[in-house]
């Protein structure tokens, strides 16, 4: 059986490799972060949509951070998934403040737990289908 080689002596990838796979890595970064917030977006006009006909559904604009990501960037990755779970408990909370007259004082405790299910869906789908490689 061979050993492994030390570090020093494994073949490196040349720098344009490097330079490359950083730069598609960033690409790939900004593209979920933009489907993200694009998915916020989606996900408040749709909430409100949703008000004005009579439903009120506190998870969905932190379920379509998520969904946004995922639409738009599919690599798997557990940074960005807590970044879009954040997110999208972040929006929940905002829009309860927003659409509660007294703010999420006034929010009973169902509320809020369907804001954070919006959050736990937004990191599930934040989280990517294919492994980083």
């Amino acid at each position: 059986m061979s050993e492994p080689m030390p570090p020093e002596e494994q073949e490196q990838g040349t720098p344009g490799e490097a330079e490359a796979n950083f730069s598609k890595s960033c690409g790939s970064f900004a593209l979920a972060v933009f489907g993200a917030v694009l998915g916020g977006i989606v996900g408040y006009l749709l909430f409100y949509l949703c008000v004005r006909k009579g439903i009120v559904m506190w998870a969905l604009p932190g379920a379509f951070v998520g969904l946004g990501r995922a639409a738009l960037a599919r690599r798997k990755s557990w940074i960005l998934a807590c970044i879009c779970g954040t997110g999208g408990l972040g929006l929940g909370l905002y829009i309860v403040n927003d659409a509660l007259l007294g703010g999420i004082r006034t929010a009973s405790a169902i509320t809020l737990s369907i804001v954070v299910v919006g959050g736990v869906i937004a990191f599930w789908f934040g989280l990517g289908r294919t492994p980083d490689r």
